[in-house]
C-alpha cells in the first residue's frame, strides 16, 4: 500500500526511471548475452541469461505496480513486485556462484535459490505476512549471497569487485529512502538507487564473469 498521495511530477519522474531501467535491462542484457555467446562457453551464456531475465522481471513488475498504484495492499501487482525482487537478487548472484569450485557452486546455488523462491512464494501466497522481516531478508539474501561466494568474489579483478560491492552498498542505502514515506520524490530516489545498483552489478558481471571467461 502506498503512503501519502504523490504529485503528478513525482509520478512522471518515477515512470521515467522505470522506462530507463527497462530499456537498460533489454539493451544491456542483449549485449551481455551476445558477448557471452562470442566467448564460446555455455556457462557465461546461461548465467548472463538468468541475470538478465531476473533484472527484467523485477523492473517490469515494479513498473506495472508503480504505474497502476492499486489501493489494495494485497493486490497481485504488489505481490509480484515484491516477489520479483528476490528473483532478481538470486539472479544477480548466480553468475558469481557458478564460478566456484564444482561442489561449492551447487551448494551456493541451492542456498540462494531456496531462500529466494521460498521468500517469493511467501510474498505471493501469504500477502501481508512477515512484511517487516522481508525487508531485512532482501538485504540478508544479497549480503549473505556475497558471504557464501567469498572465494569467488576474492578472485575477481579489482574493477568488477569494486562494482559488485558498490552495487550492494547502493541497494542497501536505497532502502533508507524506500521506507522514508514522508520524503518528496521518495519513490523516485529509491528506484534511482535500484537502477544505479543494477548498473554496477551489470558491470561486475560483464567484466568479472563474461569477459573473464577462458
Amino acid at each position: 500500500m502506498h503512503g501519502r498521495l504523490i504529485t503528478r511530477g513525482e509520478y512522471i519522474a518515477d515512470i521515467a526511471v522505470h522506462i530507463a531501467g527497462i530499456a537498460f535491462a533489454v539493451a544491456g542484457g542483449a549485449v551481455l548475452i551476445v558477448v557471452a555467446s562470442l566467448m564460446g562457453r555455455a556457462t557465461p551464456i546461461v548465467t548472463a541469461s538468468i541475470y538478465t531475465l531476473g533484472l527484467l522481471l523485477m523492473l517490469t513488475c515494479s513498473a506495472i505496480y508503480n504505474s497502476a498504484r492499486p489501493e489494495n495492499p494485497h493486490s497481485w501487482l504488489r505481490r509480484m513486485d515484491h516477489a520479483a525482487i528476490f528473483i532478481m537478487i538470486a539472479g544477480s548472484c548466480t553468475p558469481f556462484a557458478l564460478q566456484g569450485a564444482p561442489g561449492w557452486r551447487i551448494v551456493s546455488l541451492v542456498l540462494l535459490w531456496t531462500v529466494a523462491l521460498s521468500a517469493a512464494g511467501i510474498k505471493l501466497f501469504l500477502p501481508g505476512r512477515f512484511d517487516r522481516s522481508m525487508l531485512w531478508l532482501y538485504l540478508a539474501l544479497g549480503w549473505g549471497g556475497a558471504a557464501i561466494m567469498g572465494a569467488q568474489i576474492a578472485n575477481l579483478p579489482m574493477g568488477p569487485a569494486i562494482l559488485l560491492a558498490l552495487g550492494g552498498v547502493l541497494y542497501s542505502v536505497g532502502v533508507i529512502f524506500h521506507v522514508w514515506d514522508s520524503l518528496k520524490f521518495q519513490n523516485v530516489v529509491w528506484h534511482g538507487f535500484v537502477l544505479a545498483a543494477a548498473v554496477c552489478h551489470y558491470g561486475a558481471i560483464m567484466g568479472g564473469v563474461v569477459l573473464a571467461a577462458d
